[in-house]
C-alpha cells in the first residue's frame, strides 16, 4: 500500500472515529454530573497489603482549577493512592468520590464513563519502546474503540 493510500485510509478513520466519538459524548454527558467544584475527593481512605497499614483515614480534595501535588518518600503510598483511584487496588476503607460518584460503589459501565475522563502521566515517558510515536498514541483507540 502506497503511503498517499494509507494516509488517506488514516485520515478517514479518523474522521469516523471524530463522529463517533461526538454521537458517544452526546449519550455519554447526561449520566455524569461534571459541573461540581470538587473533582476528586477522599474521606476515610484505608488502604493496606497483606495487612500492613498503607494510609490510615486519609481525607482530601481536589477542586476546579488547583494544581494538587501528591510528595512522599519511598514506599510512602503515592503509587498506592493513584492505584486506588484509577481502580486498580481496592481500598479496605473509606470513599473516593471522582465527579461526586463514589467509584468502587458503582456499577460498571458508570465507573468507565468516570475512569475515561481520567488519565495518567508517568514520570519517565512511558512510551513502548517497540511501537512509533503514532502507534503509542492509537494504543486508546485500539482499546476503546473511541477517544473519550
Amino acid at each position: 500500500m502506497g503511503i498517499k493510500k494509507l494516509s488517506s485510509n488514516i485520515a478517514r478513520g479518523l474522521s469516523h472515529t471524530r463522529e463517533l466519538t461526538k454521537n458517544l459524548l452526546k449519550t455519554q454527558k447526561s449520566e455524569i454530573d461534571i459541573s461540581g467544584d470538587i473533582l476528586i475527593e477522599t474521606r476515610g481512605l484505608c488502604t493496606d497489603y497483606d495487612g500492613l497499614p498503607i494510609h490510615r483515614d486519609l481525607n482530601f480534595c481536589v477542586k476546579r482549577g488547583e494544581i494538587f501535588g501528591i510528595l512522599g518518600g519511598s514506599g510512602s503510598g503515592k503509587s498506592t493512592l493513584l492505584r486506588s483511584m484509577l481502580y486498580l487496588k481496592k481500598p479496605s476503607g473509606g470513599e473516593i468520590n471522582i465527579f461526586s460518584q463514589n467509584i468502587w460503589n458503582l456499577e460498571p459501565n458508570k465507573r468507565n464513563l468516570i475512569l475515561d475522563r481520567c488519565g495518567v502521566m508517568f514520570q519517565f515517558g512511558a512510551l513502548f519502546s517497540s511501537m512509533s510515536v503514532l502507534d503509542n498514541v492509537g494504543v486508546p483507540l485500539s482499546q476503546k474503540g473511541y477517544f473519550p
